[in-house]
């Protein structure tokens, strides 16, 4: 645990306690005896105490939605714990993609932008690499790409929204079906039937528009300081 590497005065009590509690236990949560699978995400106080949440990791990239959180009392004992680590078969973590494999963030850009048809961007493309479980068991790495994008549908309205793209790191395909995480809270959420233009824009262009809107407004924030 990082507890010994930091020091144990810069690592709160209730932290020191939550990776102990962990490394004793690590067989029935399925944990590497060195709780080397695991990084600390996240704290946040509670009436009852204090709860940490621990990210997974597999070959030292994040598994997508998986976690272990563990709520400690100010006496330094663990109360709740919520497990949701993937198993992970044996060997699996030494079989991890090596980097060679992997193709780059502006492949998966492209491939993203392209699946989208997109037409503009409206903000910076946030991108995470991270293995995602598969049903059957395993992981895949993946490129989660997040895109603010205007897109045209097939009866002419620009469409702007917030997507999520799912790209396999190593055959630059798409998983999936790309997912709208904005949601028009009047309608509920977008008519799941929309057709959209397939054929995108020229994602240099549009990124080389939003760098100079970024510009301009850098300038006028400036100007008026």
């Amino acid at each position: 645990p990082p507890a010994a590497a930091e020091g144990a005065q810069d690592v709160p009590d209730q932290l020191e306690a939550a990776w102990g509690f962990l490394s004793r236990h690590a067989a029935d949560y399925g944990l590497t005896p060195d709780l080397s699978n695991l990084e600390h995400a996240g704290t946040s106080r509670t009436l009852l105490g204090t709860t940490f949440r621990f990210r997974q990791l597999l070959g030292g990239q994040e598994v997508a939605g998986g976690e272990i959180v563990v709520s400690v009392n100010d006496r330094g004992e663990v109360y709740q714990v919520y497990n949701n680590i993937h198993p992970v078969p044996a060997a699996s973590a030494a079989r991890a993609t090596p980097a060679g494999q992997v193709v780059g963030r502006e492949k998966a850009l492209e491939v993203a932008w392209g699946a989208l048809g997109a037409q503009g961007l409206l903000g910076e493309p946030e991108m995470a690499l991270k293995y995602l479980p598969k049903a059957a068991g395993g992981f895949t790495l993946t490129y989660d790409v997040r895109l603010h994008v205007d897109r045209k549908t097939t009866g002419g309205a620009a469409r702007p929204g917030l997507w999520q793209v799912l790209v396999d790191a190593v055959s630059g395909q798409v998983i999936g079906q790309p997912a709208e995480i904005s949601i028009n809270e009047r309608r509920r959420k977008r008519e799941g039937d929309e057709a959209y233009v397939e054929q995108p824009a020229d994602l240099g262009t549009a990124l080389s528009a939003l760098r100079a809107r970024q510009a301009t407004r850098e300038r006028a924030a400036a100007a008026r300081a």
